[in-house]
């Protein structure tokens, strides 16, 4: 095993001795047995004990990864997936545009000041997050947020020319439900565009300690199913009729964020200080250190040389039209 220092790298660690200090700090049968619990139980706990982590992230509740070409965080990056959607509405004409598992729906409200024509509306499955995304949003006359699971959109809301996600839809393991109830709310020829972590298609390939890692990311992600195939998504939805389904691989651009908090996860792993904070932090909040320290190593194989390539996951953006009117 590499020697560490008093104030170690991520680069000190391969994924073998990753894991090694995970066990040592949680046990990692014990995090393989708390974290195996029914998925909307899981998520609504994860999301509630991880609310003070994602404010102290970012103070508008951003709950996404930073994207950049350079290999660098900044807070700026954070608007990257917003911005993509900003695109494609001005592309496309689009009046009416719906974001699907908000959060606090940084995105939707970065959506509504910057189209302030368009009427922006944002679903979320907690109560809590709706609560605060229409404080955060309270401003902005074309924005509003809604209780609304993926699968239950109302049909009230009517139909949206546009409807998105931002890493939020690997929460749910009936993809075909899903993308049914998206179709329903999706305008005649309306564009559907989600930003999301994958599964390589040669996931099985990787090594063992690869494979255990991708699984502890998961389940401290309240994801228990495991992340979608790369090209799942993309095959339902040309079953569900959509055209022009296309699928950009841009896991080099979250290389900053992996790399922020791959060295928070450390920090909390090994400095005495956060190591006596964690018997009064909420554990899902506390299991963050454990999904952001691997997020490098699935992703990248590790710090060291880091390439999509070498990692066992994908970071896309999928695009797709819905079918036209019968």
């Amino acid at each position: 095993m590499a020697q560490k220092t008093n104030d170690p790298k991520l680069t000190d660690y391969s994924v073998t001795d990753a894991l090694a200090l995970i066990d040592r700090r949680f046990g990692k049968d014990r995090l393989l047995r708390d974290l195996s619990t029914p998925t909307e139980r899981l998520v609504t706990a994860y999301y509630l004990q991880s609310r003070w982590g994602y404010e102290r992230y970012n103070p508008h509740a951003a709950m996404h990864m930073a994207l950049s070409d350079d290999g660098k965080y900044t807070h700026d990056g954070l608007r990257a997936q917003a911005d993509t959607v900003i695109a494609e509405a001005r592309k496309i004409g689009a009046r009416r545009i719906l974001e699907l598992g908000c959060g606090q729906a940084f995105n939707a409200r970065v959506i509504a000041e910057a189209l302030p024509e368009v009427e922006v509306v944002a679903t979320d499955l907690i109560e809590a997050h709706i609560t605060k995304a229409n404080e955060r949003g309270a401003h902005l006359p074309n924005f509003r947020a809604v209780r609304s699971s993926f699968t239950e959109l109302p049909d009230d809301l009517g139909q949206f020319d546009l409807i998105f996600a931002v890493e939020t839809l690997c929460h749910s393991p009936e993809i075909d439900a899903v993308i049914e109830r998206i179709k329903a709310r999706l305008a005649p020829g309306g564009t559907f565009m989600f930003h999301d972590a994958f599964r390589r298609t040669d996931w099985e390939s990787k090594s063992d300690d690869l494979k255990e890692a991708l699984v502890l990311n998961e389940l401290c992600l309240a994801v228990p199913h495991g992340y979608a195939v790369w090209g799942t998504w993309e095959d339902a939805l040309a079953r569900a009729g959509f055209t022009d389904v296309t699928t950009e691989d841009i896991s080099m651009q979250g290389l900053g964020t992996c790399r922020r908090l791959g060295r928070v996860g450390l920090k909390f792993l090994t400095q005495w200080k956060y190591r006596l904070l964690r018997p009064f932090v909420p554990k899902h909040l506390a299991r963050n250190a454990v999904a952001g320290f691997l997020g490098i190593y699935i992703m990248y194989g590790g710090a060291a040389d880091p390439a999509s390539e070498n990692g066992i996951t994908r970071y896309g953006l999928i695009r797709a039209v819905g079918p036209n009117a019968a």
